[in-house]
């Protein structure tokens, strides 16, 4: 059975941010920015397929990189009108044109008809008007005569400086592949694309249509045809007019403007003003695309779709491990789950990309061993997470690295709880619950898997920190009789390992890093093969 679509759950706050900008009739050209994998063209499918006001004709310039330039311009024209085609075939209605009686008449008086045969059916008519007959050859002669003088004064002067510079714009404008040029497919596509504008407004003159040229992924090539067809795209828009080529009333470029940022900076050397560059994409600001909270307000629904807990186990599962690890309980597992998924989110490691690749959230049914016992994964939460974790990732390299930057980029105080006031509202419990199933895995394996403990005691073990100085752990080891397993009790990180009468009475750090102990603990996990 396949798994089901990932759900779009839309975030107001989002699509309104971008309707605005979008909307904005100054906004001419729009740089939509977001990192690779935001789900940057997703997004904008999603928002243009609500929008019945929006005509959008949208361009791949992966296409063009191995074209020369003024191929591009060819190439870009040949995907528009196949944009338009393949889009709107109804709106545009290709046919033959149809010409009105009056527009024929002119055409035939001018081109079919001699100038004598009108001129006698006049002189004729006013003579028998007037009752006196009127020379008709003396007068054709002398009409004729005036039209042929009329002609030759109109020959010079169609010889003037405004037809030579007619003449020479027209000739640029019919050179195919110039910047300038507008030749018959030219017009053609701005003629097509009124058309469907006017088939898309209907009765309603009142309402507006606007189209959009959006140009995708253009940070996907090289760096050396990156600036080439930003250059060429750049073409399209006439400063003098303020108009985009081919009559679009907005076009959007959409990339990672960091990543053009420093694709430039290498090209150019980072002495070159980049702002000044870039500036003439868009007409306001950058567009920064932060996909971000949507995931986060949405996770729960993108995990919930993908919820296949007793996938792996075709006999049934315990019904005390399905209540410990089921998703749509709002604390045990799934508080702690989201607790590290939103923190990947928010440190750009998790994206939409990774959740297109996460296929389900099962719980794995497999055995792990130390030595010569072994024990269920289900145990160990953190085991289930990391499980479940790798699913978002293509390698478990990829994900130990995104690790390493979510701890990096933590905001850990290693002050004391002594020198700072603290409140409830200050303490993290999801953290101190990520330590405590973190450190099964860094503590001593004999004391842990071979029962080499006491019951009750407290103890003191140095740990080094992410800046490789001295913690000291506080911690208890208890034991499930029934399942026959030990697990850690945490209690508290101090900066002092000294004991006072066999207790560690020394204040605890206020805000150690949890995703330190979270890394530190997968390396471990992968190095004895622990999943």
């Amino acid at each position: 059975m396949p798994n089901a679509k990932i759900p779009t759950v839309p975030t107001k706050s989002l699509d309104k941010s971008f309707d605005e900008h979008i909307r904005d009739d100054f906004n001419e050209r729009i740089l939509f920015s977001a990192p690779f994998g935001a789900g940057k063209s997703t997004f904008l499918k999603n928002y243009f397929d609500q929008q019945d006001d929006i005509i959008v004709l949208k361009l791949f310039p992966v296409n063009y990189s191995i074209a020369q330039n003024q191929d591009v311009f060819e190439l870009i024209k040949y995907d528009l009108l196949y944009e338009l085609l393949s889009k709107y075939p109804k709106e545009i209605q290709l046919e033959q044109e149809q010409y009105s009686c009056l527009l024929m008449s002119q055409m035939f008086l001018l081109h079919r008809m001699k100038i004598d045969l009108p001129l006698k059916l006049i002189l004729k008519a006013a003579g028998t008007v007037t009752g006196t007959p009127i020379p008709e050859q003396e007068t054709i002669d002398g009409i004729t005569n005036l039209i042929g003088e009329f002609s030759e004064f109109k020959g010079k002067m169609n010889t003037s400086e405004w037809t030579q510079l007619n003449k020479y714009i027209q000739s640029f404008k019919n050179k195919t592949g110039h910047v300038h040029e507008s030749d018959d497919i030219t017009e053609l596509i701005v003629d097509m694309l009124e058309r469907v504008k006017i088939a898309k407004n209907g009765d309603d003159d009142q309402r507006k249509i606007t189209t959009v040229l959006l140009i995708d992924d253009l940070d996907r090539l090289d760096p050396e045809h990156v600036f080439r067809l930003f250059n060429v795209f750049s073409a399209h828009y006439d400063e003098v007019t303020e108009s985009n080529k081919f009559g679009f009333d907005k076009i959007i470029f959409v990339c990672d403007i960091n990543n053009v940022q420093q694709m430039f900076a290498h090209r150019y050397g980072i002495s070159v003003e980049f702002n000044g560059y870039i500036d003439k994409f868009y007409s306001s600001e950058v567009f920064n695309f932060d996909i971000s909270q949507y995931l986060k307000d949405s996770l729960k629904a993108l995990l919930m779709a993908r919820h296949q807990l007793k996938k792996f186990f075709p006999d049934g599962l315990n019904q005390t491990y399905e209540d410990r690890f089921r998703l749509d309980k709002h604390d045990g597992f799934y508080s702690f789950l989201s607790y590290v998924i939103t923190g990947l989110i928010d440190s750009q490691q998790i994206r939409i990309r990774n959740f297109q690749r996460f296929q389900y959230f099962a719980l794995p049914n497999r055995q792990f061993k130390h030595r010569h016992r072994e024990w269920h994964v289900l145990y160990y939460p953190l085991l289930v997470l990391v499980n479940t974790l790798e699913r978002f990732f293509s390698r478990q390299a990829e994900l130990e690295n995104a690790l390493k930057f979510l701890y990096e980029n933590y905001s850990a105080d290693y002050r004391l709880v002594t020198i700072l006031e603290r409140n409830r509202s200050d303490y993290d419990d999801q953290a101190h619950t990520l330590i405590s199933y973190c450190l099964p895995f860094l503590l001593d394996p004999i004391q842990i898997f071979e029962a080499g403990f006491t019951r009750e005691m407290e103890y003191t073990v140095e740990f080094k920190n992410e800046h490789r100085n001295s913690l000291y752990i506080l911690y208890t080891v208890k034991e499930s009789f029934e399942s026959n397993y030990t697990w850690v009790n945490f209690l508290r990180c101090s900066l002092s390992g000294e004991l006072t009468d066999g207790k560690n009475e020394n204040p605890a750090v206020y805000k150690p890093n949890p995703f330190w102990f979270l890394y530190k603990a997968y390396k471990n996990i992968k190095a004895n093969r622990y999943i």
